[in-house]
């Protein structure tokens, strides 16, 4: 009995160990996807260092204000999330690992609004795009042109 008990013991602890190093996927639409693989190839990151990032700039927003905002267009409708027409493509979700801490709030934070980890992070994921989406377009104004010539 002892082992079994100290077997058991052991299989929570792994158990415990593997959700905390467990990534949250977030599941996005089609072109968000697409927008989400090319910018994060233009940005040399892996999918999920680039939504981490992404998702870092709407935390901070998320905090700032205290609750979540979604624009119009990006809202997901209400389905069941096996419902096909969900407009999600659940076969790719990005995999966005998170630090312990990290992992942690988003829990504590989904819960407080009464959403799943990976719902709270899209919705939270999603108010940080039109921050780095700023972020990209002042970065090409104050960037002169490669190439360019200056007759100054």
């Amino acid at each position: 009995m002892t082992t079994t008990v100290n077997l058991q013991t052991s299989q929570r602890a792994a158990l415990v160990s593997a959700s905390a190093d467990k990534p949250i996927a977030i599941r996005l639409g089609q072109q968000e996807l697409d927008e989400v693989l090319q910018l994060a190839r233009a940005e040399d990151r892996p999918a999920g260092n680039f939504a981490r990032m992404v998702y870092l700039l709407g935390l901070a927003v998320y905090r700032e204000q205290g609750f979540l905002t979604l624009q119009a267009d990006v809202a997901q409708p209400a389905r069941s999330r096996w419902q096909a027409a969900s407009g999600l493509v659940n076969e790719k979700p990005i995999a966005m690992r998170l630090n312990s801490a990290e992992q942690a709030d988003v829990e504590e934070m989904a819960r407080n609004e009464s959403r799943r980890p990976g719902n709270f992070a899209r919705a939270v994921f999603r108010m940080g795009m039109p921050i780095y989406r700023q972020r990209i377009q002042q970065r090409a104004v104050a960037a002169p042109a490669v190439g360019a010539v200056s007759y100054e």
